[in-house]
């Protein structure tokens, strides 16, 4: 009977409703929506959804990938704000590495020496 009542009172707390990826909200929206502005053709959008996504890092998986696409934006801007972002997020983003090592050579100097700075801070060299 002790068993039986242990364990109903452990499990009583398993129904309750645990945010999963689809359901975290920033800056008033879902992530998804985050990550579908940021493919809008308007800069300005792209710009604020590269910000909110920086954000977020990794409390959600589509976050990263997201400012990675991100880095090789026709504007200088958003490719900017993907660098500033992954660099915000630090060693988590360690799957844009690749990226980044190609953003070091960027046409754009600011673009370039941010990237260079974004990968010591993701190996954790500074």
């Amino acid at each position: 009977m002790r068993i039986i009542l242990f364990l109903a009172v452990a499990l009583s707390g398993c129904g309750q409703s645990v945010p999963v990826p689809s359901d975290l909200v920033f800056s008033g929206q879902n992530v998804q929506h985050w990550v579908t502005l940021a493919k809008s053709k308007q800069v300005k959008e792209r710009k604020h959804a590269i910000g909110v996504l920086s954000n977020v890092g990794t409390a959600h998986p589509d976050a990263i990938p997201a400012l990675i696409v991100a880095l090789r934006d026709t504007d200088v801007t958003i490719r900017l704000a993907a660098v500033q972002g992954l660099s915000k997020i630090g060693p988590p983003a360690n799957s844009a590495l690749s990226a980044l090592e190609i953003s070091a050579k960027d046409s754009d100097k600011r673009v370039a020496d941010q990237s260079k700075g974004a990968i010591k801070r993701i190996k954790g060299e500074t």
